[in-house]
């Protein structure tokens, strides 16, 4: 198996370069014959999908597209033995293949009914789906070209070897190297750093990947040392002439913990772990995932149009609180600003957060939902967990370091901060980010302001397996649930409204961001409106004929709702204020209100009411944005901070100069976010998909 990874790395690096278009061939057909070996060889498990699309890819000028079925195909051979004989037949790529067929067997008249795991899309759940029947087509002979001879004993899953195994000790000691990470622990940090990386000029026969030695035997944990071990892979012939790497060894210096043996090492190996690992830090494979605009069936393909158009409304609205303090006509602007209604949609800006709680608790009942059903009401709740930490806490975590940490080398000026953003405080309150409860800290004392979303939206995951199972066993039961948690939270903030004498205005002074606005118990209403619309669309399966006149008014009620929720404190904020009680019930209701639009919205394109509507938000350019959207969310303050307190002269703003930069941020924040996703968060997730 350590065989096969070392050729599929290779086979990665040749495809970069578009000069050796004409080699492709020959790999992707010995790779082929491989699988088809491989897919025989467990007939319990048959990896064969559509084998027209293999032979698609066949052709150099679709390559591109279909090379990431091939890496997935890839992927699922990892979960096989690592010792697999067929006959006396050896492949150029210095496989060894196993076949069951008899000698005499016609390839056309293989079953045509093979077995294989849908592919997920990225969820917000591990995958755990049971096999399902597929049916795919008849094998052509021309897809075969080499003849495929029978071994005198016919394999059968009952003589495949039994998995690799790596003792506890070894296994929990690693565990924590990744824990150690995440903690910023240095002797975490020096076992990554010793480790072997590819560097440049592998074409050129760079195949020795030697770490640092001294470095990895100098590191003391608690409970080990760090062992240097280098890992040799045997390259055999490969069918192409642009390697020369024939009877050549790569070498990989790695650092474990000393209670790893050398057969724990060997197999972490063979079970494909350096493969795995490798492959998760392709650039060319993670953009082409970023950048495919495919998607699975059965997604809400509108979301993404959702998603991408409410980030670039909080950089709109950033634009203009991130901006005032730098501009020079501050004083005349401000007022201006204020007294035109279209500048309503800027000042009331905080709803477009809410639209992301409203999305997150449809996606998650939607996917959970159809999970449980497949699983039998059973899951994984620990995954369920550890799935969100791995997906949100990585790019968190370092895009919060840089702001912290490197930020004050990034720029200077009269209005740079030199001891870098929010250094004061971060370096006390961090662990509160970590654990997503920094909502509950003061806006003084927050590190990461902005990150309150990521606290509040954590935090209703965390709570919202009761919710889910009393709606996946009882429609009922589940809408009592609902209704109740609603109800104490429209309490609760009605009671925080009156209690601190709280205004509609966001800008207004007192406790409203500390008291209300980052409050969970505040912001909670569209998270459970989502969370119900999820279970309705999962009830429904995503099929409901409404009548046209129905459709039009329903669509006429949400979107005047909206536009109320948008506009109605338009006096408030020009100085015309609200009583008490009307301020608080707009504080108890306007969020849930809009949520419920966004919600219509979502579930309206889903059964085919959206209309032009969901044309444009299901446009295929989203599905990158989309992606995007969470490393941009992150990202977008620092981009402003480095414009803004860069400056040596003051601004002077007219509508014409907000909008030139409003989009300089948009682009400059999706384009250092998907650098970002590039080289960090893609890598992250792709290594808690292969399970590595």
């Amino acid at each position: 198996m350590a065989k096969m990874y070392v050729y599929c790395f290779l086979l990665l690096l040749l495809r970069c370069s578009v000069a050796l278009e004409d080699n492709y061939h020959d790999i992707i057909q010995n790779s082929y014959q491989t699988l088809k070996g491989y897919s025989q060889h467990v007939n319990q498990t048959v990896l064969l999908q559509d084998i027209n699309a293999m032979n698609k890819a066949l052709n150099v000028r679709n390559l591109l597209d279909n090379l990431q079925t091939f890496s997935d195909e890839l992927d699922k051979l990892s979960e096989l033995s690592d010792s697999v004989i067929i006959g006396n037949t050896t492949y150029a790529n210095g496989f060894d293949v196993t076949s069951t067929l008899n000698q005499n067997t016609d390839i056309n008249s293989l079953p045509t009914t093979a077995y294989a795991t849908p592919e997920q899309g990225d969820t917000t759940l591990a995958k755990e789906t049971p096999t399902v029947p597929v049916t795919t087509k008849s094998i052509p002979t021309t897809v075969l070209p080499v003849t495929v001879t029978a071994s005198k004993s016919p394999v059968t899953a009952n003589t495949i070897p039994p998995l690799p195994k790596v003792n506890a000790l070894c296994l929990n000691h690693t565990q924590s190297i990744l824990a150690g990470l995440f903690g910023g622990k240095q002797w975490a940090m020096q076992m990554l750093d010793a480790l072997g990386k590819p560097p440049a000029g592998l074409l050129r026969g760079k195949f020795a990947w030697l770490g640092d030695y001294d470095e990895c035997i100098g590191i003391e944990a608690e409970e080990f040392h760090g062992e240097y071990c280098l890992a040799k892979f045997y390259v055999a012939s490969i069918s192409n002439p642009l390697t020369k790497a024939k009877g050549m060894e790569i070498m990989v210096g790695i650092c474990v913990p000393n209670t790893c043996s050398i057969s724990d090492i060997k197999n972490l190996f063979n079970s494909g772990f350096l493969g795995k690992l490798l492959l998760s830090f392709s650039v060319y494979t993670n953009g082409a995932k970023i950048l495919s605009t495919n998607q699975g069936s059965g997604t809400l393909t509108a979301v993404n149009g959702i998603r991408f158009i409410s980030m670039s409304w909080v950089i709109l609205g950033h634009t203009y609180a991130f901006g005032l303090l730098s501009v020079g006509n501050i004083g005349t602007l401000y007022g201006e600003l204020l007294k035109r209604k279209t500048f309503m949609a800027i000042s009331n800006a905080e709803v477009s957060v809410d639209t992301f709680f409203a999305l997150s608790g449809t996606l998650l009942t939607y996917v959970v939902l159809n999970q449980l059903k497949k699983q039998k009401g059973k899951l994984n709740w620990f995954m369920f967990y550890f799935h969100r930490f791995w997906r949100l806490t990585p790019p968190y975590m370092l895009i919060m370091m840089v702001q912290i940490c490197i930020s004050k080398y990034l720029g200077s000026g009269p209005m740079w901060i030199t001891n870098g953003f929010e250094k004061n405080y971060c370096k006390d309150t961090w662990w509160w980010n970590l654990l997503y409860i920094n909502n509950f800290k003061t806006a003084g004392e927050e590190c990461f302001g902005h990150a309150w979303y990521l606290a509040n939206d954590m935090q209703f995951y965390v709570i919202s397996p009761p919710i889910l199972l009393a709606l996946y066993h009882s429609k009922i039961a589940g809408t009592i649930v609902t209704l109740v948690i609603w109800l104490g939270t429209a309490a609760a903030t009605g009671y925080t409204s009156v209690h601190k004498d709280l205004r509609v205005n966001p800008f207004s002074e007192g406790d409203y961001f500390d008291s209300y606005y980052q409050m969970p118990y505040c912001r909670i209403g569209p998270y459970l409106v989502g969370m119900y619309t999820g279970y309705i669309l999962y009830t429904t399966k995503c099929k409901c004929k409404i009548n046209k006149f129905v459709n039009i008014t329903i669509w006429a009620v949400f979107a005047a709702s909206a536009l109320a929720v948008l506009y109605g404190i338009y006096d408030d904020i020009n100085g015309d204020q609200l009583s008490t009680g009307v301020a608080a019930l707009y504080n108890v209701l306007h969020k849930t209100v809009w949520g419920a639009a966004v919600c219509w919205v979502i579930f309206a394109c889903a059964t085919g009411n959206g209309g032009f509507v969901n044309t444009i938000l299901s446009w295929k350019g989203f599905v990158p944005l989309s992606r995007l959207t969470y490393c941009a969310y992150l990202i977008h303050p620092l981009v402003m901070y480095f414009y803004y307190k860069s400056r040596k002269q003051l601004l002077f703003w007219d509508d014409h100069e907000v909008i030139y930069e409003f989009f300089a941020h948009l682009g400059m924040a999706y384009g250092v976010a998907f650098v970002a996703s590039l080289v960090f968060e893609s890598p992250m997730m792709g290594l808690e998909k292969s399970g590595v």
